[in-house]
């Protein structure tokens, strides 16, 4: 068996505006490299900022975005990201995969303890993936898909075998399959009604301390055993704002010291005001990810109309929507208009032919013209061919301020050409229906949403549309769902960029979902009190590598 890491290295190209990062997969000779020495100390405590409720407290709460904000400061997976989503080593110290490339052995760290004192073992590894199979949870579709089982070798060591040759692209999927402790939830029965205190024991760089659903507010203090060394700060106090507005009031105040968010950057919007306000900086880092996407949902629509028709409609929703309104809207001058291909330059196997999506009204009330989707009765809205109206809604995740906003322009741009489109406005207060009407039912007409650059690394964005395992989308068409798969288990860098390129070519042609923007992205931060912010591709300052980066100023 070949000892080696999955290492993906950034190379620059000039792509519009400035700099812009492919990511380039290889196999290298495994070096562990160690975020702190045990001796360095912290004096400190981080204040941060979010918009993204984290009540209640729970790991498998079904909110993703705050799965990765919370749950990385007490949890860690096998391998974690550096600042360019390099893969190094984390819990597992190393790995080897097998001759066939069907198993990976894991050597874990030998010193790694539960944040109660419990020993870190090969047990663990093997009760997450199989407690996350049995119920259905954030990481399941990598077992039901790809692995076959886990068998534990010895304390410390435990091979994954999969149901295939593992590819390039899945073990990085392996970051943020957060190690659990089975010593804890073998005893629970309901992972997401738990809300025991020690259901936030982890083995990661902090301890969860207190969370007070009051005032908002979470603190996670420094965890001075912590395997890779002790961070760099003492504690971190993570309050929740409503409004981006909020947040930012308070950054310039000094009331917090940075925003953290998973994948919920500042927009353009605010970057004037953000550049003159005294000892803050603006980082910008090129996005791999789509902060801005309209998802259609099959379900609903094809109620309303057949296949074909709704192929038409979606062109002709295309059509309606101003890009260029949306950039200058959200991004202020720091985006621009996306190709129908979706993915974007940052990505591997990105297609610079593909072209870009065209604002034409004129093209957008022929198609629906050429559909017989007439406005019979003369009141502005166009009228399918049994007499209803072309009426439907368009979700907005309620905790991006971003999406509500995009969400309020595109339906006045369709209705333009005659089409009812409105604001879900049942979700508008109740963050709880949100969720439900666009993860667990996937009830909804079209979603304004995003693809976080996890999901475009590993299948293409693909999960946003395609519906199965593993993913939030509504579309059943195999051949989606099997170029999607064919970029997720691609096992050369070759095969993967073929594969992403192919996928984009359903995009262009079929259009699932459209990108409405393509984005850098901007992370805030004081620096009156704290120096040497990391700044992760496509994430900004929410990573590990921050917590070990921090210098207290004087």
């Amino acid at each position: 068996m070949e000892r080696c890491k999955l290492v993906i290295e950034p190379i620059k190209l000039k792509v519009g505006r400035g700099t812009a990062y492919v990511l380039v997969a290889s196999l290298v000779l495994l070096a562990t490299v160690p975020l702190s020495s045990a001796e360095e100390t912290g004096n400190s405590t981080v204040k941060a900022g979010t918009i993204s409720s984290f009540d209640p407290m729970n790991l498998f709460k079904y909110r993703p975005w705050n799965a990765v904000n919370y749950i990385g400061f007490t949890h860690v997976g096998l391998v974690r990201y550096d600042e360019h989503l390099n893969i190094l080593p984390c819990l597992a110290k190393d790995w080897k995969i097998s001759d066939d490339g069907r198993s990976i052995t894991f050597d874990l760290v030998e010193d790694a303890r539960w944040h109660d004192g419990k020993p870190v073992t090969a047990d663990d590894v093997k009760f997450t993936f199989e407690y996350n199979k049995e119920h259905d949870l954030s990481i399941a579709y990598l077992y039901k898909k790809y692995y076959d089982r886990v068998e534990v070798n010895s304390d410390h060591t435990a091979t994954l075998y999969a149901t295939e040759p593992i590819g390039a692209t899945l073990l990085t999927s392996l970051q943020s399959a957060y190690i659990i402790p089975k010593h804890i939830w073998e005893n629970v029965a309901d992972p997401e009604k738990y809300d025991g205190k020690d259901g936030m024991v982890g083995c990661g760089p902090f301890v969860f301390q207190r969370y007070d659903p009051v005032a908002a507010e979470a603190e996670f203090g420094a965890n001075p055993d912590f395997f890779l060394g002790k961070p760099s700060v003492d504690a971190v106090n993570y309050k929740y704002y409503r409004t981006m507005d909020s947040m930012l009031l308070a950054l310039e105040k000094g009331d917090i010291d940075t925003t953290l968010d998973y994948y919920m950057p500042v927009p353009g919007v605010y970057a004037a005001t953000l550049a003159d306000a005294k000892d803050v900086s603006l980082g910008s880092v090129p996005d791999v990810g789509v902060l801005l996407n309209l998802e259609f949902g099959y379900t609903q629509f094809l109620k309303m109309m057949n296949e074909s028709q709704f192929k038409k409609l979606r062109e002709a929703v295309s059509y309606a929507v101003d890009y260029q309104e949306i950039v200058d809207m959200i991004s202020a001058g720091y985006g621009e208009v996306p190709s129908r291909g979706y993915v974007p330059p940052t990505a591997i196997g990105h297609n610079p032919d593909i072209p870009k999506l065209e604002h034409n009204l004129t093209k957008a009330n022929q198609i629906l013209d050429d559909l017989g989707f007439l406005d019979t009765n003369k009141d502005g809205v166009r009228n399918l061919p049994d007499g209803s109206e072309l009426s439907f809604s368009v979700t907005p995740p309620t905790w991006k301020q971003d999406n509500v906003r995009a969400t309020e322009v595109i339906c006045n741009q369709l209705s333009d050409a005659g089409m009812d489109a409105h604001v879900d406005k049942e979700v508008m207060g109740n963050e709880d229906l949100c969720e439900q009407r666009i993860f667990k039912d996937r009830d909804y007409y079209i979603c304004i949403y995003y693809s976080t650059p996890y999901s475009i690394l590993y299948d293409g964005g693909g999960v946003n549309c395609a519906n199965m395992t593993g993913s939030d989308g509504t579309c059943s068409d195999p051949k989606l769902i099997g170029l999607v798969e064919d970029v997720r288990y691609s096992k050369t860098l070759e095969a993967r960029s073929k594969a992403v390129k192919a996928l984009q070519e359903y995009y262009s042609d079929e259009l699932p979902m459209i990108a409405l923007e393509w984005a850098s992205v901007l992370f805030p931060y004081r620096t009156d009190r704290f120096g040497n912010w990391t700044i992760q591709d496509g994430y900004g300052n929410m990573n590990m590598n921050t917590w070990f980066s921090l210098e207290e100023e004087a």
